[in-house]
């Protein structure tokens, strides 16, 4: 006997696109758009589709960059940039990176890149004098208006923070109003801020008579203003290595040293906007793994702490449970003399952005260049 199709059950619409397809990866979304029209236009420029599959995406990822040019989501495949492409962040699954047009010192060109959908949007050059000048830059989102923001700030000894500020939307340059202090330091982390909500952190390494001092700087995207966090972590640490990072949603200032997988500590002090204080934590007790932390890359959204040891292996630190776990290192071949330059918080998403075209059709080649796999 036959069946009659039309008595067989059959989910609605909205549970498939938002309760299943919004859970799904990017990579067989973008296959799925050949399935019928409107599946493709849903995946392809339905932003609350988008920003649904946003949310149901996994946020325990990090994407790595490798000092010889590779930038890789932790566990796929990696995308290779122009060696001298500068990473400055990533939010939303959208990867900001800058270069110096060649030949030209004094006209900064970058874009906006979605790597999971192999997108990406050229921003607008900034030529207004910034040939030779010390700077640091940032890449940021402004929650109210739901705008991404390009900042760069020239960084004048003895002089304000000043620059400018590249909205999305009206997609344009503007003038940044000078800071309220002048600046003296040393930034050391120029070209990848940490940023928590709306702000940037710089972390300052600074003269203070014979000693040298560490202070914190932050911009606001939304209000476009500079200001000096308070200084009161530990100055003093004995420890050689220093980080600043978004640590569960907070600025953390991170002082560690060769053996803080060897059975050492790690300092890490917080800041509370609420309370306008730094408290320490010192994460201690760990199980020696008998390895010399090279470098600390990055944090996880969940505050454990990634650090990269000898050959590229990678250790993670849980600070709640006390543990380090051994993680599954990409594949080694042909990485000899390579390391790991940065790590971000990275979440693969649909996010697409007006005036995104395919990244190999798209980039002016005197400006930076993306490379095939």
């Amino acid at each position: 006997m036959a069946t009659n199709i039309n008595l067989l059950p059959q989910l609605p619409a909205d549970i498939i696109e938002f309760q299943i397809l919004s859970r799904l990866r990017v990579k067989s979304l973008l296959r799925f758009q050949s399935v019928c029209k409107p599946w493709k236009l849903l995946i392809s420029s339905n932003p609350y589709f988008a920003k649904t599959h946003l949310d149901n995406s996994n946020h325990d990822s990090i994407l790595l960059r490798r000092r010889r040019s590779e930038f890789m989501p932790w566990g796929d495949d990696g995308f290779d940039l122009h060696a001298h492409t500068m990473i400055i962040g990533c939010i939303n699954g959208l990867v900001c990176f800058f270069n110096w047009r060649s030949g030209c010192l004094n006209e900064l060109v970058s874009a906006i890149w979605n790597p999971a959908t192999r997108q990406c949007v050229q921003i607008p050059a900034l030529t207004d004098k910034t040939d030779g000048t010390p700077y640091c830059v940032g890449f940021g989102f402004d929650l109210v208006a739901n705008d991404y923001k390009v900042v760069y700030v020239t960084t004048i000894w003895g002089q304000p923070l000043q620059g400018f500020i590249y909205s999305y939307n009206p997609d344009r340059w503007k003038k940044i109003a000078p800071s309220n202090f002048v600046y003296h330091g040393t930034l050391l982390n120029s070209n990848q801020p940490a940023r928590v909500n709306e702000s940037l952190y710089w972390l300052n390494r600074r003269a203070n008579g014979i000693k040298t001092c560490l202070t914190v700087i932050s911009f606001d995207v939304r209000h476009k203003t500079f200001r000096l966090l308070p200084d009161s972590f530990d100055r003093e640490s004995k420890k050689d290595k220093v980080v600043l990072v978004n640590m569960r949603d907070s600025v953390a200032v991170i002082f560690y040293d060769w053996t803080a997988l060897f059975g050492g500590t790690i300092d890490v002090h917080i800041f509370s906007e609420r309370c306008g204080e730094w408290s320490k934590m010192c994460i201690e007790g760990l199980e020696s793994t008998f390895v010399v932390a090279e470098k600390l890359l990055t944090c996880f959204p969940n505050g454990d702490i990634l650090f990269e040891g000898p050959d590229l292996d990678l250790y993670c630190v849980s600070p709640e449970l006390g543990t380090i776990k051994d993680l599954k290192s990409p594949e080694k071949k042909g990485n000899e003399g390579k390391y790991y330059f940065d790590g971000s918080a990275y979440s693969e998403s649909l996010i697409f952005l007006e005036g995104m075209k395919p990244w190999c059709d798209h980039l002016d080649v005197e400006g930076f260049s993306l490379e095939k796999d």
